[in-house]
């Protein structure tokens, strides 16, 4: 069997960024920011697959999906060299261009038999 599949996509993304800096006299400055901030990304998924029939129980699959989730606007909180923020102007608006690419292999176990088919006359 050949399908496709498509539709509505959503994550609930935690972004982390580490900033290394490295001064006039070598000396190297790390920043940790984490931007956990709930905002729920959207998008949509799209993709296809083929399954075989094994036997009467099992069926095997291949199937690839494309997720994405560009164009939605995000606060981001990457401020300032001294790791403080003090005006709006310290948080960083960004738009992310975030897509993902997924291929699955799977088992299927049928619980119940299909019952036979009936011939035609």
């Amino acid at each position: 069997m050949i399908y496709a599949k498509g539709g509505f996509a959503f994550f609930d993304p935690n972004f982390k960024v580490r900033t290394v800096l490295m001064d006039g006299a070598g000396a190297f400055t790390t920043f940790d920011n984490n931007n956990n901030n709930n905002n729920t990304q959207t998008g949509w998924t799209v993709g296809g697959g083929i399954e075989w029939m094994l036997n009467p129980n099992w069926t095997l699959k291949v199937e690839y999906l494309h997720f994405d989730f560009s164009n939605n606007e995000r606060r981001f909180a990457f401020g300032p060299v001294d790791g403080v923020f003090t005006t709006a102007n310290d948080f960083r608006f960004g738009r992310n261009d975030l897509t993902v690419d997924t291929v699955k292999l799977g088992f299927n176990y049928l619980l119940t038999r299909a019952p036979a088919p009936i011939p035609l006359k």
